[in-house]
């Protein structure tokens, strides 16, 4: 597993793109223009989804949602970015592999994502799991909830909402 890397300065996103770099070799493929671009918004920007990934496009590949779909794919199979499903949103990892299991909280609101880290009481989950003959387990806790914004408290409060 990978950490989730934090909204980075400029030499951070650079160092982060050099070893996607190496990573991408290891599997035998490359960062193209593509991946790196969507690769350093995520780096640069949290958690966005593929359409606002498609914004910034132009210029650099096709700029239909098929092109940041396989660029996603492609990053996620290799470790650089998580797909957090409960919003359809991704985040970047740095590549740099870590026994730490992780949680990711996720505003239903307004997806602010924080990330959260789990301490060794939270592995009993993933060993029952296995215990019940599950395998392939995807080693992350998705929490959805409300953030402490007040505008999503009241939307969430709503009955609309």
């Amino acid at each position: 597993m990978s950490e989730q890397v934090d909204l980075m300065e400029p030499d951070c996103v650079k160092a982060c793109i050099q070893r996607a770099e190496v990573v991408a070799a290891g599997y035998g493929k490359r960062m193209t223009p593509v991946r790196t671009y969507i690769y350093k918004r995520l780096l640069k920007e949290g958690p966005l989804g593929a359409y606002e990934l498609l914004d910034g496009l132009k210029g650099i590949g096709n700029s239909q949602p098929p092109t940041a779909y396989r660029a996603l794919e492609f990053l996620e199979s290799i470790g650089l970015v998580r797909k957090l499903r409960g919003v359809s949103k991704y985040i970047a990892l740095s590549g740099e592999s870590s026994s730490e299991l992780t949680s990711y909280v996720v505003c239903r609101e307004c997806g602010a994502t924080e990330q959260a880290m789990l301490d060794d009481r939270a592995v009993s989950v993933f060993e029952q799991a296995r215990t019940l003959g599950f395998s392939e387990i995807d080693q992350v806790i998705e929490l959805i909830g409300v953030c402490s914004n007040q505008s999503c408290k009241d939307a969430a409060s709503s009955p609309h909402g």
